[in-house]
């Protein structure tokens, strides 16, 4: 439960920062290329915040690991994805308010995987 409350308290903290860069780049880029911009800055601290505080053994060489969170993070990533623009599509809910959403649904599916399938010893 501790692991979880941390990956949860970095999640956040990840989370805050893409939907920062998300708030302001939609101004500026379609919101499908804002949100991969956000989602790549995101991703990346997120691992490596992960790696010294929550996720600090792996059954993995370096690189391996590196591979295999991408592969779950790219999962992620259009689960993030169908999410997002369900929300603006279909629901036509505020983008931003569409963005929260979104992470939330992946939320699950990122802990889980990088507990069970990369990080697990």
């Amino acid at each position: 439960m501790k692991q979880f409350a941390k990956y949860s308290a970095i999640g956040l903290f990840a989370a805050l920062i893409e939907w920062t860069l998300f708030y302001f780049l939609k101004t500026h880029f379609q919101y499908n290329i804002a949100f991969l911009i956000a989602f790549s800055v995101a991703t990346t601290i997120h691992y490596f915040l992960t790696i010294r505080l929550v996720f600090t053994n792996s059954k993995f060489r370096q690189h391996q690991e590196i591979m295999f969170v991408i592969l779950v993070a790219g999962v992620g990533l259009i689960i993030n994805t169908i999410a997002l623009n369900f929300f603006i599509q279909i629901f036509d809910l505020d983008k931003m308010v569409s963005k929260i959403l979104a992470t939330g649904t992946a939320f699950l599916w990122n802990y889980l995987a990088r507990k069970h399938l990369v990080f697990a010893k």
